[in-house]
């Protein structure tokens, strides 16, 4: 049975006096269970490799003035002489562009570490007829979905934040006078972790409560996330119309990634520097609105196919 024997013991005694949230205690040992997988620990781990990328490049650079000064008047508009001299408007550019790219790195971690353990979580269930116990009282349904969000969303929401996090604290620690600039960064960083994180998790759960198998649970995922991406990209260019991001799933998240973290000045950065390939998506002109219509229109449309699934006379 795919359930774990201590969550439902766990939820079935008798409260006590700081007793645990059920959601909580789906989610700790659902996390356990799920990152165990050999191929799921190196995605996990792998995903830091490019912090220690990023990490070695800025001490390299915080070395040398000319090389550090180089890169952020490169980021902006004019030469500078000495770090001090440097606008906050302009520190903030370089480190929104240096977020959004590590971002984008962590986002494609993200998805094979949310196929590896979102895809199993309501497709074993269904397989393993591990409903009866999970639903059995006391436990929810409401329960049972957030239990089940958590489990996605903690070790995806890891890789996300922490490398991202760490990349900014040795910046601000190695290159003097950049604090000011850039601790706007911190909390809208964890905000687009949580937003990206969150609809990762609806979606690949609503795919999951589809069928039984969490092979094809996964495929199905690779080509909403992948294959849309590459559909989307090449009608993109075809045409120049903009609109065929919409179709596209990462191209929403990328809209509103750059629209948190400061779409202006990235859009400035790729101006300036001739290389809008590198942040592609950063049509300023038009609205976010659609994008997050999008992502909210998946989000509740895999809420609905769970709570669905968890209907009396609909379980498997």
């Amino acid at each position: 049975m795919a359930i774990h024997e201590r969550v439902y013991t766990r939820l079935a005694a008798p409260p006590r006096k700081r007793s645990t949230l059920p959601a909580l205690s789906i989610s700790r040992y659902g996390a356990r269970q799920a990152t165990r997988g050999i191929l799921t620990k190196i995605v996990y781990f792998g995903a830091f490799t490019p912090a220690i990328f990023f990490a070695f490049f800025i001490y390299g650079i915080s070395r040398n003035q000319e090389m550090l000064l180089g890169v952020i008047g490169g980021v902006g508009i004019g030469r500078f002489d000495s770090i001090d001299q440097v606008p906050a408007e302009t520190i903030y550019q370089a480190g929104s562009a240096m977020t959004w790219t590590m971002l984008e790195i962590q986002g494609w971690f993200a998805i094979f570490l949310t196929a590896l353990v979102g895809a199993p979580q309501i497709a074993d269930d269904m397989r393993s007829h591990a409903f009866e116990v999970y639903l059995a009282r006391p436990i929810k349904r409401t329960d049972y979905l957030l239990g089940k969000l958590l489990v996605v969303m903690r070790p995806v929401l890891t890789i996300m934040v922490l490398p991202v996090i760490l990349v900014l604290v040795i910046s601000n620690a190695l290159i003097p006078e950049t604090f000011q600039g850039t601790w706007p960064l911190y909390p809208r960083a964890l905000a687009v972790a949580v937003i990206w994180a969150a609809v990762n998790g609806l979606v690949i759960l609503g795919i999951s409560s589809m069928g039984k198998s969490a092979r094809y649970a996964s495929v199905i995922w690779f080509v909403l996330t992948v294959g849309t991406f590459i559909v989307a990209g090449i009608l993109q260019q075809t045409t120049g119309d903009p609109a065929f991001d919409l179709a596209s799933y990462k191209h929403n998240i990328y809209i509103v990634v750059v629209n948190i973290l400061g779409s202006d000045q990235l859009s400035q950065f790729a101006q300036t520097t001739g290389d809008e390939d590198m942040l592609p998506l950063l049509d300023t002109s038009g609205s976010v609105l659609p994008s997050v219509a999008v992502l909210a229109g998946l989000g509740a449309l895999s809420a609905w196919l769970i709570i669905r699934r968890l209907t009396p006379g609909r379980l498997p």
